[in-house]
């Protein structure tokens, strides 16, 4: 009997799962396409996976997508899919995300309601980040020495991960906070990431920028721009990599720069952060 009943206990619970796994996401309804980004900013922030819109209204993928890139909006480098249907008048977008390690836990240091939607992975880093803020930082502090303080501490603790990069095969984990904290090897976007994740604990204003190295076939690249006595510089922790083992200023060579001084070696939108 007890053998039975468990067989059939894993059974109702596979099959929940199942049932689970395979629900539709709801479909949300709008009434025109101007309050289409407030929609989006919403479920992004709550790290919904497959967001369904339907509307009486025309609009093309392009527009959409165009939305989603807002890099002062929808923030870090998550990837989606979108998709349109148009039938009688009725438009549905069909938008699927992947969110990055690093986004998620962003979230969840912001609400703490989304803390089950993270993976057992995404917790340990979350849970790791708070011990290092809680170790390295004081709020007798100013902004600049919380800023430099965990500058020092990406740079002394984690290394780039140069031999897989050369090689042109970057494995995943190098992508993510969980590679750059527990790996202690990343490549830009993981510090990147997890240096705005710091700052967010710090209450400072910072944004994840995505952009190029000028001199770099492969030059895609992401670093940070923090906002110190109301101006925005500009923070590249994975440049000052090369430098960690010198203890003159040039450890800070891309600490704390101008546009004017970054832009020698750097290529981003201007429009798009402060």
């Amino acid at each position: 009997m007890f053998l039975q009943m468990s067989i059939f206990s894993i059974f109702i619970i596979y099959l929940s799962y199942r049932l689970f796994k395979n629900t539709k996401p709801k479909t949300i309804q709008i009434k025109n396409k101007y309050s289409l980004k407030k929609i989006l900013l919403d479920n992004y922030k709550n790290l919904e996976e497959n967001i369904h819109i339907k509307g009486s209204f025309s609009i093309e993928a392009e527009e959409v997508i165009a939305i989603l890139k807002d890099r002062k909006t929808f923030i870090f480098n998550n990837g989606f899919q979108c998709n349109i249907s148009k039938k009688n008048n009725k438009t549905t977008i069909y938008i699927k995300i992947k969110y990055t390690q690093g986004y998620k836990v962003l979230r969840a240091f912001q609400d703490q309601n989304l803390w089950e939607k993270l993976s057992l992975k995404d917790k340990k880093v979350y849970l790791k980040i708070q011990r290092i803020y809680n170790k390295i930082i004081n709020q007798e502090m100013t902004d600049y020495e919380k800023i430099r303080a965990i500058h020092d501490y990406l740079i002394e603790n984690s290394n780039y991960d140069l031999e897989n990069y050369k090689k042109g095969k970057v494995p995943k984990v190098s992508h993510t906070p969980y590679g750059l904290l527990f790996k202690k090897k990343a490549v830009c976007s993981a510090f990147a990431e997890v240096f705005s994740i710091f700052m967010e604990l710090a209450g400072i204003p910072c944004y994840f920028v995505m952009g190029e190295i000028k001199d770099d076939e492969r030059n895609k690249h992401a670093w940070n721009m923090v906002k110190l006595e109301d101006q925005y510089y500009h923070i590249d922790t994975t440049f000052n990599l090369n430098f960690k083992e010198d203890i003159t200023n040039n450890r800070y060579k891309y600490f704390k720069v101008t546009d004017d001084y970054i832009s020698l070696t750097h290529r981003w939108n201007k429009k798009a952060y402060p």
